[in-house]
């Protein structure tokens, strides 16, 4: 489940960032946070601290819904 989860959410980063026609670097400066936050995010790795998934998505204008199954 996690990792569907994440990769998930990696691929709508990603998409959403060139949709942007954004750099990872310019993304990074952008959101505060470090390249390798945007590269290991797009990339789908669980290490990655929520509250900067938070933070990128928020940048990017991203939604993050969550509900009960």
């Amino acid at each position: 489940m996690a990792r569907e989860l994440t990769g998930t959410l990696a691929q709508v980063v990603r998409a959403h960032r060139r949709e942007l026609k954004l750099t990872q670097e310019y993304l990074a400066l952008l959101a505060g946070v470090s390249e390798r936050t945007i590269r290991d995010l797009e990339k789908g790795r669980e290490s990655v601290a929520f509250s900067k998934v938070i933070t990128v998505l928020d940048t990017l204008g991203i939604d993050l819904i969550l509900r009960e199954r």
